[in-house]
């Protein structure tokens, strides 16, 4: 009887260690699942961060060229409306040249008209 009292002492000792292993295992099993849970949290964040920043990155490179391509219209506008301007000019110039050209035509006719009516006027005085 004593042999089995001890057998049974020491399987129930055994049981109550192994159910306390059990709880230490599950305790330990649960811990590294936290631990693996608040990594994958912390890798998810980071990757959020990233993601964000590359966002950002992206949306200023993006700005940054739509600035350079609205630069180079500008650029170009002003190219052209410079050589409409200069084009103006030499037309500007060009009309003042036959303005004053044609002024002195006119001069030169009326100053011919004015010799041609005095020999005629001359011509008339003579033929009377």
């Amino acid at each position: 009887v004593h042999r089995r009292g001890v057998a049974d002492l020491e399987f129930s000792e055994w049981l109550r260690l192994t159910e306390w292993h059990t709880e230490e295992l599950a305790g330990l099993q649960r811990q590294a699942e936290l631990q693996h849970a608040l990594e994958m949290e912390m890798v998810r964040k980071e990757q959020q961060e990233e993601l964000a920043m590359r966002k950002l990155q992206l949306q200023l490179e993006m700005d940054q060229d739509l600035q350079r391509e609205e630069l180079a219209v500008k650029q170009q506008q002003w190219q052209e409306l410079n050589k409409l301007k200069k084009a103006l000019e030499g037309r500007k110039a060009a009309f003042e040249q036959w303005t004053v050209a044609r002024e002195l035509e006119r001069r030169e006719r009326s100053a011919r008209g004015d010799v041609e009516k005095g020999e005629f006027t001359a011509y008339l005085t003579v033929k009377e």
